[in-house]
C-alpha cells in the first residue's frame, strides 16, 4: 500500500515537472519570438517607466535580442521630461540592460544581470540651502534600481554639469564608472576629468555603506599621475605659455551624509614649466603630505 502511494505521488510530481518544463519552453519561445518586435510596444514601455519614476519619459528607439541570461535590451536616446521646478535635466544616449529571466521569476521582481549607461547627460542646479531631494520619486526609483535591484552597473562617456545660483557651471566628464553592490558595502571605481581644469583623467575608488545616496558614508580615494593642469593655469595667467604643468597626488577623503570629512593628501614631485617674453621658467616642488580637517 505504501509503495503504491509513493509510486503514485512520484508519477504526479514528474508529470507536474514535465508540464512546468513545457510551459517554460513555450514561454521562452514566445519571448524570443516577440523580442524583434519590441519597438512596437515602445509607448507602453514609456508609460510603464514613467509610472515607476514619476517623470515623463521618451525613448527614441528600442531593440532587443536574447542572451544566455535572458532578454538583452538596448534603449536609444532616452530623455526625461521634467518640469521647470525640478533642479535637473537627464538624457541617456544608449542604455543596455540584460534581464535575468529566471531570477526575476523567482524574486517576482525585475532583476538585471547587466546594466550599462552610455552617454549620460545630467545637469543639476546646486542649492546647498535646499534639502529633501530624496523625496523626489525619480531619486527614489534610481536608488532602488542602482542600489537594490542591481548587483553591478557601469556608466561610460558621460557628463555631469553642476550649476550654482549665480549661473556658474562646472562640467565633470565621467569616462568610466564601475559600481558593485555587496551585502555590507558598495564600491565604485573609474576615471573622470574636470572641464577647463585638466587635460587628462583622475582615477578614483569609492568604498561606501548606506541604502540611500545622501545617507552614505565611507572613503574616497583619488589618484592623479602626471595630471595636466595647463588648461586651467592658462585661464588664470595672461601672456604666458604653459609648456608643462604636472600634478602627482594621492588623496584619501572621508565622507558622510553628503559632506566631506577628514582628508590626507600626499603630493609627489610636481613640475611647472612656462615661457614668458621668450624666457623659460620652471618650478619643481618636493613631495609633501597634508592632513585636512573640516
Amino acid at each position: 500500500m505504501v509503495r503504491r502511494i509513493v509510486h503514485y505521488t512520484l508519477r504526479k510530481l514528474w508529470l507536474a515537472l514535465a508540464v512546468l518544463l513545457v510551459l517554460a519552453a513555450v514561454l521562452l519561445s514566445v519571448v524570443r519570438y516577440t523580442l524583434p518586435y519590441l519597438d512596437n510596444y515602445r509607448e507602453d514601455i514609456e508609460v510603464y517607466v514613467a509610472e515607476q519614476i514619476g517623470q515623463q519619459v521618451r525613448i527614441g528607439s528600442l531593440s532587443a535580442d536574447w542572451s544566455s541570461f535572458g532578454p538583452s535590451l538596448v534603449l536609444q536616446d532616452l530623455e526625461l521630461t521634467v518640469s521647470d521646478d525640478d533642479p535637473f535635466d537627464l538624457s541617456i544616449e544608449r542604455t543596455h540592460l540584460v534581464l535575468n529571466l529566471w531570477q526575476s521569476l523567482w524574486q517576482r521582481e525585475w532583476m538585471l544581470e547587466d546594466f550599462v549607461l552610455d552617454g549620460v547627460q545630467f545637469s543639476h542646479q546646486v542649492d546647498w540651502q535646499v534639502t529633501g531631494s530624496d523625496d523626489i520619486p525619480l531619486v527614489e526609483a534610481l536608488e532602488h534600481l542602482l542600489l537594490v535591484q542591481l548587483e553591478s552597473f557601469q556608466v561610460v562617456n558621460s557628463e555631469l554639469v553642476l550649476r550654482d545660483s549665480r549661473g556658474t557651471e562646472r562640467t565633470l566628464f565621467v569616462e568610466q564608472l564601475s559600481w558593485v553592490n555587496r551585502a555590507t558595502a558598495r564600491q565604485g571605481t573609474g576615471r573622470f576629468r574636470v572641464s577647463d581644469l585638466t587635460a587628462n583623467s583622475l582615477h578614483f575608488v569609492i568604498n561606501a555603506q548606506g541604502q540611500r545616496f545622501m545617507d552614505m558614508q565611507g572613503e574616497l580615494y583619488l589618484e592623479a599621475d602626471e595630471l595636466d593642469l595647463s588648461p586651467w593655469l592658462e585661464t588664470l595667467i595672461a601672456d604666458v605659455e604653459i609648456t608643462r604643468a604636472e600634478l602627482n597626488v594621492n588623496a584619501w577623503i572621508d565622507f558622510a551624509a553628503g559632506r566631506l570629512g577628514n582628508a590626507q593628501v600626499h603630493f609627489g614631485q610636481n613640475r611647472l614649466v612656462w615661457q614668458r617674453e621668450g624666457v623659460s621658467h620652471s618650478l619643481v616642488s618636493s613631495p609633501v603630505t597634508w592632513g585636512l580637517w573640516p
